[in-house]
């Protein structure tokens, strides 16, 4: 085998590690699977790509682009969910943690009652809720 080859084998079987480290490293599946829900926030909160997406406090998948709208008014988050969770519709969005600690997650919250009707599919959007973080709560007081 001569080392061109070799070398050219190497490089590959590099690029694959790395593509398959990055995904697990993101805690996104290895394998693709799953869908993209996108959500509307008018403050982040400090949230970015990579942050956990908690249903009932069980981690579903992971934020996979925040980015602002056009006119910077509002931010779109794109969130990957494992392909085996089925999000109700009526599900309130919200975060979760502190930005100042930097840990901001996203967190979803049935609706109450137990008939939600179809669950969301790929592509849907979710409006949050505006909750304020800890900081302006104490600012208010």
């Amino acid at each position: 085998m001569s080392n061109e080859l070799k070398v050219g084998l190497a490089v590959l079987l590099a690029a694959i590690v790395t593509y398959f480290g990055v995904r697990y490293l993101k805690d996104q599946p290895l394998f693709g699977g799953g869908y993209d829900l996108v959500a509307v926030f008018d403050d982040a909160q400090g949230l970015t790509s990579g942050a956990f997406v908690r249903l009932n406090g069980v981690g579903v998948g992971s934020v996979r682009d925040v980015r602002l709208s056009p006119d910077a008014r509002e931010v779109f988050i794109t969130m990957g969910i494992d392909g085996d969770v089925q999000i109700p519709r009526g599900v309130q969005i919200g975060t979760s943690g502190l930005s100042a600690l930097g840990e901001v997650n996203i967190e979803l919250t049935p609706p109450a009652g137990g008939d939600a009707g179809r669950p969301l599919v790929a592509g849907d959007t979710i409006r949050a809720i505006s909750t304020p973080d800890l900081f302006d709560l104490l600012a208010g007081e």
